[in-house]
């Protein structure tokens, strides 16, 4: 079986996967104070089946997302098991590194190949009106930990106006002196906090205009765009709204309560919850699904998903 293709012919094969709703950051453009608890979880015999499934569909790229991925102690045990399937062979997981000295030699060790550290900004006081939390040092440390490893590490910013679009020099130092690529994230309308995303949104790429930028590698799966700046130092960006990639997205999204997500950016999703313990009926019903996977999103018609991104996952 050759890789699946949507109507598209875009190649699907990297699927993020959402293990946890839960956090222990309260940042408002990831989840809004209304917020419930999903009301039910996937367990990790169901993503073992999924993982299963998915390496059956010759998928070559899982992410393990949250809320908090670390947060659920058997992260691990999924890691482990996901990397000794026979066509996945990167594998992947996004945390606020709060946590990450906790597990990150396991990690390695069970076949963890990169990691993507949430972290809006380098200021206590910022970490704290962003985060309700005062944990911005401990990350830092664990940024070391995580570059002297050997895994490949990105450091992604969300960029709010009026909070941290001052700090991108700053960033840039930080990348340029820990040794890890920084990635500037445009602010995306997701969720229910409406009035915080129209306050805090900009044109990322109007920040970035007197920089210069880096072409691209043929067929780069890529969604960041790369920059240099003054110092030789390559950075990302990521631009869903001023400059979609939709032409070339490869992916799709299960949630920690059991749907299956085509695009982040529409809440039209499929339940699966029910055929994660039945893997030939959950292969179908992903094989048959793929089709309706849309062409792009319409966040510049003011379509916008409004599950927020803690429940779709990151």
């Amino acid at each position: 079986m050759k890789t699946m293709q949507d109507k598209y012919y875009r190649e699907i094969d990297y699927a993020r996967i959402s293990i946890t709703d839960y956090c222990n950051l309260s940042c408002r453009y990831c989840k809004s104070e209304a917020d419930a608890i999903l009301e039910k979880q996937v367990s990790q015999k169901q993503l073992f089946n999924l993982i299963d499934v998915l390496d059956e569909l010759k998928f070559r790229k899982i992410r393990f997302t949250g809320g908090e991925p670390l947060l659920n102690d058997w992260i691990v045990s999924l890691v482990e098991y996901t990397n000794n399937k026979e066509h996945i062979k990167d594998i992947g997981l996004t945390t606020n590194a709060v946590l990450l000295d906790k597990y990150l030699d396991a990690l390695i060790k069970a076949g963890l190949k990169r990691i993507n550290i949430s972290l809006d900004t380098l200021d206590d006081n910022k970490y704290y009106e962003i985060t309700k939390t005062n944990y911005l040092q401990r990350v830092k440390d664990n940024i070391a930990l995580a570059v002297a490893s050997e895994l490949i590490v990105k450091v992604n910013v969300v960029l709010l106006k009026g909070v941290n679009d001052n700090e991108i020099v700053n960033f840039l130092e930080f990348g340029r002196l820990n040794n890890v690529q920084i990635r500037f994230i445009e602010l995306m309308p997701i969720g229910e906090n409406d009035d915080f995303i129209k306050d805090k949104q900009l044109n990322i790429r109007d920040k970035f205009k007197n920089y210069q930028s880096r072409e691209k590698k043929p067929n780069c799966k890529d969604v960041s765009d790369y920059y240099i700046d003054e110092y030789g130092y390559c950075f990302g960006i990521i631009s869903p709204i001023s400059n979609h990639f939709c032409e070339r997205c490869n992916r799709i999204r299960f949630t920690s309560d059991g749907k299956l997500r085509l695009c982040l950016h529409s809440d039209n999703e499929l339940d699966i919850y029910e055929y994660l313990n039945k893997k030939e009926e959950l292969k179908a019903l992903i094989l048959n699904y793929i089709k309706e996977k849309p062409e792009k999103h319409y966040l510049n018609e003011n379509m916008k998903a409004n599950k927020g991104m803690s429940k779709i996952g990151g």
